[in-house]
């Protein structure tokens, strides 16, 4: 009997259950393939969660297998799954500032911030740890850690750092150097195998490669935007050989500007320092797009900034008072 059964394709059950239990247990005799769905969407673990809510909220059941590399599953994803908090973790380096921040960081996990600027306005949910030092460089306090936890970087990590000190610094030769800058460059640069002295001059050079590069270009390599007297200020920072190289291009420059300030989304006033590495001091260029701000500030002319070299330490706090004077 059992033979012909199998030959038949006829499922037999031997049970200890009355009639009226098997009646009630027959329907689970049906392969799963009969009444499985093979429609349900797939995803992998390296999808971004964007997209996994597009295809789940678009999925006739509103879920979704999750499958590896070789379509193995893994689980299921379902529509309650993403309704929970699923907000990206950062740590906040060299800034503090939502408006320095990148897009959506409102909603992310912060879970450190490591900076060397001023404290700006922005809070956490939860505490965290809040590493801030007044030295030239973040790169300094993340080599200090290298240091204090016993832990040697490798060749390439501290040549990183070391450019970022050098750079940061001009070399070691800002108003923004700390003696602490200054131990940790010869700290890295035994790491990084380099004379620091001669890479300083080597990395600013290169910095200062200028020629074919459009004004328009420039001002976007480093900016910073701030809040300063409830204005929305971009401060550009361009290093250039000297005030030579401004004398010739005042009218390009102004241009480059006013196309900024006319961008989408622009600031209230947009600044530009073109730093002379070898005299020490700025040229400040400035448009406003307020008439009162433009009007209070008049500076149809790059104003000369002897001795200011650091946006952060010695421009940005005699500027903010000065525009809050005029407001």
């Amino acid at each position: 009997l059992l033979e012909a059964a199998e030959a038949r394709g006829v499922t037999v059950i031997a049970t200890d259950a009355d009639a009226f239990g098997v009646a009630n247990l027959i329907h689970l005799t049906l392969p799963a393939e009969r009444i499985m769905s093979t429609d349900v969407p797939r995803v992998r673990m390296e999808d971004t969660i964007e997209y996994v809510q597009q295809v789940v909220s678009n999925a006739k059941y509103r879920a979704a297998c999750v499958v590896d590399a070789d379509g193995k599953l893994i689980g299921t994803i379902s529509r309650n799954t993403l309704m929970e908090d699923a907000a990206k973790s950062v740590i906040l380096l060299d800034h503090n500032e939502y408006g320095q921040a990148v897009k959506g960081i409102e909603s992310a996990d912060i879970l450190e911030i490591i900076d060397h600027h001023r404290l700006g306005a922005m809070t956490t949910l939860k505490p965290i740890r809040f590493d801030m030092e007044p030295v030239g460089s973040t790169c300094t306090i993340i080599a200090k850690r290298y240091r204090e936890s016993g832990i040697a970087p490798s060749k390439e990590i501290a040549g990183v750092l070391l450019s970022g000190i050098l750079s940061d610094t001009l070399g070691l030769k800002m108003s923004t150097t700390t003696r602490v800058d200054v131990d940790m460059v010869v700290y890295l640069s035994a790491h990084a195998e380099v004379d620091a002295e001669e890479y300083a001059q080597e990395l600013i050079s290169e910095g200062m490669a200028l020629s074919g590069v459009t004004q328009s270009a420039l001002l976007d390599r480093d900016t910073k935007e701030f809040t300063l007297s409830a204005k929305r200020v971009v401060i550009a920072q361009i290093l250039v050989p000297s005030y030579e190289y401004v004398e010739t291009r005042k009218e390009e420059i102004y241009a480059a500007l006013h196309e900024k300030l006319a961008e989408p989304h622009a600031p209230d006033l947009y600044i530009a320092l073109y730093t002379s590495v070898s005299e020490m001091g700025s040229d400040m260029f400035a448009v406003a797009d307020d008439k009162k701000l433009a009007s209070a500030l008049h500076w149809d002319e790059p104003l000369h900034l002897p001795g200011v070299v650091s946006r952060k330490k010695d421009f940005v706090p005699k500027f903010g008072h000065i525009l809050a004077s005029l407001l």
